[in-house]
């Protein structure tokens, strides 16, 4: 009997044995207890396959690796649901084809992210309770990266039923990339206090649902200021609300060295483009267009340089009373059809409605938007 007792113990440490280094050789886990076995004896560069199931709130603090430990779906297709994420003084974890689903209209944030350091979410989904009740008031973030995190990267992830889409406050090096940001309460992005990164080729909401007296924005800037900078390529189209603001920086006027160019923003709202900065300041290849507001007919790039800021504004086709061409940035209007540079003139149905999409955006043949604007961006798109 001794002996048999023997045997089965050995055989289950060989069994455990095998099961962790399946784990750390991109083998499957099938639970939150497998999961966290799993990171328990990771060295770095391990890839973790979750089978498809809810692993519930799934909380990772402390850990530390040379390399990426890679969280990820085994079935490809997002498989494996997480209520909550929180990534906490870590550093070095990437989450891969993840579906983070909260079934919460309240509470902080559905992706929390703190003093944590080269983390990645990538094509995943996150969000709170999917009801069609609206306005939304919460979740407060669909994702929240603050206290000094660093090199934190976003990418080809879906957020929305949330209040605010993504939240960055007090980090460094950031990369928000091709991500999309829907059916949100109030900023579909948001920030303070960032140094350094790339925002790019982000889509903002079609859809707002903001509650009474909020304040929304595609992209704000807020707080303390923000540096060293590249927005591009980001598209804002809302189709049900219009009083959103487009890239803006408020806040403290310590904003520096800020690049925006190639955005195309609908907006019914006067500030399109707003920034007051110092240092280099690039506000380029952007197109602005009012949607369609007869009181503020006005969806401007209103910029500001200060502390003898060197500052570059061209090329850009944006929004005014009047039409006007300046030989650096093209004015168009949309309330005089006879008057010069009307929108008719311009686009080919960018007049006709609110709810405006990229084949209203075509340029008529021979108009300065056929080299003018974020002509670049809008091809990748509709090419």
């Amino acid at each position: 009997m001794t002996h048999i007792r023997i045997m089965i113990s050995i055989g289950f440490l060989i069994m455990t044995a095998l099961s962790t280094a399946q784990a750390r050789d991109g083998r499957e886990v099938a639970d939150a207890e497998a999961l966290m076995g799993a990171f328990a004896v990771a060295k770095g560069g391990e890839t973790i396959l979750l089978q498809s199931g809810n692993y519930g709130d799934v909380k990772l603090n402390g850990l530390s690796f040379g390399n990426s430990v890679t969280l990820k779906s085994a079935d490809g297709n997002m498989g494996a649901h997480f209520s909550t994420l929180k990534i906490a003084n870590s550093s070095n974890i990437r989450v891969e084809n993840v579906h983070v689903d909260w079934d919460s209209n309240g509470g902080r944030a559905v992706v929390e992210i703190q003093n944590s350091h080269g983390i990645e979410i990538v094509d995943s989904e996150v969000n709170g309770r999917v009801d069609s009740v609206y306005p939304i008031e919460g979740p407060i973030y669909g994702i929240y990266v603050f206290e000094q995190s660093s090199d934190v990267r976003i990418e080809n992830t879906h957020v929305h039923d949330v209040k605010n889409g993504m939240t960055f406050f007090g980090i460094k090096d950031i990369a928000l990339i091709e991500n999309t940001v829907d059916r949100v309460g109030e900023d579909a992005f948001k920030f303070s206090q960032v140094v350094g990164g790339v925002i790019a080729n982000n889509t903002g909401p079609s859809t707002f649902y903001p509650g009474k007296g909020a304040h929304a924005d595609f992209m704000q800037f807020q707080g303390p200021g923000s540096k060293d900078l590249v927005i591009t390529g980001n598209v804002f189209l809302p189709q049900n609300q219009f009083n959103a603001q487009g890239i803006f920086f408020g806040g403290e006027d310590n904003h520096a060295n800020i690049v925006i160019e190639n955005n195309i923003i609908y907006t019914g709202m006067v500030r399109g483009i707003s920034l007051t900065a110092s240092g280099e300041i690039t506000v380029r290849d952007n197109t602005v267009i009012n949607a369609l507001n007869t009181d503020h007919p006005q969806s401007g790039i209103l910029v500001t340089g200060i502390n003898g800021a060197k500052v570059n504004i061209e090329n850009n086709i944006t929004s005014f009373r009047y039409g006007e061409y300046d030989g650096k940035n093209l004015l168009i209007q949309h309330t005089n059809k006879g008057g010069a540079f009307h929108y008719d003139d311009v686009f080919v149905n960018a007049s006709a409605s609110k709810g405006l999409t990229l084949t209203d955006l075509a340029p008529v043949p021979g108009s300065q938007a056929e080299h003018m604007g974020a002509l670049q961006r809008w091809r990748e798109l509709v090419e």
